[in-house]
């Protein structure tokens, strides 16, 4: 009589855009030696997934082995589709010192399957704790805060750079009699920025 095997469909898994994976099975019963080689038709598959599909789990259903030695009993397996690696960064920007940041560009590597930024349900913000009166320096921009429902989103950092503002300083014009001392000379200033008056300098 022919022998009750159990072929059930291996799970796997696969990243969201990928090609599907090749199905197997592993076999509950089959004849020491033997292998699916040897049955007079293999199995097929069935599984709705594509690389198209979403993220999720898909079941993947065995079929239409036969075989000279064995009866099938087929049991389903599970492919999962995991999400997708995003990377979300922007770029080094410059300003000057007491002028507002600029708008930051978010950029988006790692789309698949003609997706654009259209596919983040929630769009990803690029900040910095710089402000208009923070000193010349260098601040860290950071990204966070989107979500997709296929990709895995990460972050990177991007520089924004605080450059010094121009400042003109001019001696103010004066008049004295011919034989006095010279006048206590001064200075006008142009170009403060904020509140600041010539107590911001260091010298």
């Amino acid at each position: 009589d022919k022998k009750n095997i159990i072929a059930t469909a291996n799970n796997l898994e696969m990243v969201y855009g990928d090609i599907l994976p090749t199905f197997t099975c592993t076999y509950d019963g089959i004849a020491p030696g033997e292998t699916d080689a040897d049955f007079t038709t293999k199995i097929a598959y069935a599984c709705t997934a594509t690389s198209q599909s979403n993220v999720g789990a898909y079941t993947i259903t065995p079929s239409g082995a036969v075989s000279s030695n064995y009866n099938f009993v087929f049991k389903p397996g599970t492919l999962t589709i995991q999400k997708r690696p995003l990377k979300v960064t922007t770029q080094n920007v410059e300003r000057v010192y007491g002028n507002s940041n600029p708008v930051f560009t978010v950029n988006y590597d790692g789309f698949v399957n003609g997706n654009t930024f259209s596919v983040i349900s929630v769009k990803p913000t690029a900040t910095t704790p710089a402000t208009a009166i923070s000193p010349a320096g260098e601040y860290v921009i950071t990204c966070s805060g989107g979500t997709a429902t296929n990709y895995a989103i990460t972050y990177g950092t991007a520089a924004l750079t605080v450059t010094k503002a121009p400042m003109s300083v001019k001696a103010n014009d004066f008049s004295r009699v011919y034989g006095t001392a010279n006048p206590v000379f001064t200075l006008s200033y142009s170009g403060f920025k904020n509140t600041d008056t010539k107590s911001a300098f260091t010298k």
